[in-house]
């Protein structure tokens, strides 16, 4: 296993250099994290890097970060974080957000932030989802992207989805007291057909549009054909473009859990990295089960699948207070009651933002190191012909003299070298049995 080199305290509260401020209670719209990447690429050229990647349905920009120092041009290893790719998973964008907030204002002071971006090469795309960025405050059970789509085939598109009736900043569901039965989501009849909410906005869920496992997902999530989402396109082109060794994309709605790929089995190679990581994970987050991921279409499965990137999917957060005691009020009849916080089951208070963010801040920094730690290290694949290439030419050089040496003896010259000759043997022979 391999060992953690940083210290969490030290890793809260470091002296810093560089500085950006950031408030971090509220949850940050698309303008608002696209100016502060764009404004630390102006600000620290020499261990930022924010490039475009792709546009989105509605042609917003799409952006990746790369951390490490631009000054030291020997190979490193890659690693990517993606968030956001869920749009009621808010604080799935404010994670990866703060890590490379955390990671520029303290590189230069904190060791292990400048060790890291000194040997690695880090990728981050904040958020994929980034059309719901603006959104979502409103239309809080929009989980998709904003696609276009015809739900109640009426050949209009998205023209009577679900709203805040009352005005009380919750988008909430009717149900039945007796039964928990949805009878319907809060709404008008927006486009005048006598039905509620029939047509929503969009979409397709970007999380099971990657091609592994497409055809298991169901048709109103998947999209028209893998891929066919330019927010997933924008991830797929920049994995194909690097080696990115390992992989790690942000979720949340459910108790923390770390996913493994559906192709790695209790038997297969990896499954030891895997759960070894996991473990990691757990201890440094307070506790996070390790489950297989359950799903067609996901990012990790293809990563790992097509591009054999150690890639994992991480479920970061529920409000077990929502699950357990909903905010609800009275329904029409005293039968029913309505149900809010949607976003709230899936996204901490405003003030535990910065909570939940820094508690997985140790995650990323524990992948990078891992990544550095084993680029260090030649792998089996690479020693073993080393060895053998070592040896053989230890052994063809020992022939050489001995044969040499015996023409010596035959020609009846001087044997005192042989003494210098033994130990120059002995110093070429030696590695080569070392190396076995």
């Amino acid at each position: 296993m391999l060992a953690t080199t940083f210290d969490l305290v030290s890793i809260a509260r470091p002296s810093k250099t560089n500085t950006y401020t950031v408030d971090w209670n509220h949850y940050h719209n698309y303008t608002e994290i696209i100016n502060a990447l764009l404004d630390l690429n102006a600000s620290y050229p020499n261990i930022v890097d924010t490039f475009l990647i792709g546009k989105s349905c509605e042609n917003r920009e799409i952006y990746c970060v790369r951390l490490t120092d631009e000054n030291s041009k020997s190979p490193k290893p890659e690693v990517l974080f993606v968030g956001y790719h869920h749009g009621d998973e808010r604080i799935t964008a404010e994670i990866p957000f703060y890590f490379v907030i955390y990671t520029v204002t303290n590189y230069g002071s904190n060791a292990t932030i400048t060790n890291m971006l000194d040997s690695c090469e880090i990728y981050v795309v904040v958020a994929v989802n980034v059309d719901v960025l603006d959104i979502i405050g409103i239309h809080h059970w929009q989980r998709k992207n904003t696609r276009p789509t015809d739900e109640d085939k009426d050949g209009l598109f998205d023209e009577d989805p679900a709203d805040d009736e009352n005005g009380n900043g919750y988008v909430e569901l009717l149900a039945k007291k007796d039964q928990d039965t949805v009878i319907r989501m809060e709404g008008k009849d927006d486009d005048g057909d006598g039905l509620f909410n029939e047509d929503a906005i969009g979409g397709v869920d970007l999380n099971r549009n990657y091609d592994y496992a497409w055809n298991e997902t169901r048709d109103y999530d998947k999209g028209s054909a893998p891929f066919s989402e330019p927010e997933t396109q924008a991830i797929r082109d920049l994995a194909l473009k690097h080696n990115f060794k390992y992989a790690l994309d942000f979720h949340s709605g459910g108790s923390p859990t770390i996913f493994y790929p559906r192709d790695v089995s209790a038997y297969s190679n990896d499954y030891p990295i895997f759960s070894e990581i996991s473990y990691k994970i757990s201890k440094l987050v307070g506790g996070a089960s390790f489950k297989q991921a359950p799903h067609g279409g996901c990012m990790h499965n293809w990563l790992y699948a097509n591009k054999s990137v150690i890639a994992l999917a991480a479920e970061t957060f529920a409000n077990d207070s929502i699950i357990f005691s909903p905010l609800t009020r009275p329904g029409p009849t005293n039968d029913t009651y309505w149900w809010g916080g949607h976003l709230e089951l899936r996204n901490p208070s405003l003030s535990h933002i910065e909570e939940v963010a820094s508690q997985w801040l140790p995650t990323f920094i524990y992948i990078a190191e891992r990544a550095i730690e084993e680029a260090s290290t030649l792998p089996v694949d690479i020693v073993v012909p080393i060895a053998i290439a070592i040896g053989i030419v230890s052994l063809t050089v020992t022939i050489i003299i001995v044969v040499l040496l015996r023409r010596r003896r035959r020609l009846n010259f001087n044997p005192k070298p042989k003494v210098f000759v033994y130990r120059f043997i002995y110093i070429l022979v030696h590695p080569c049995v070392l190396s076995f």
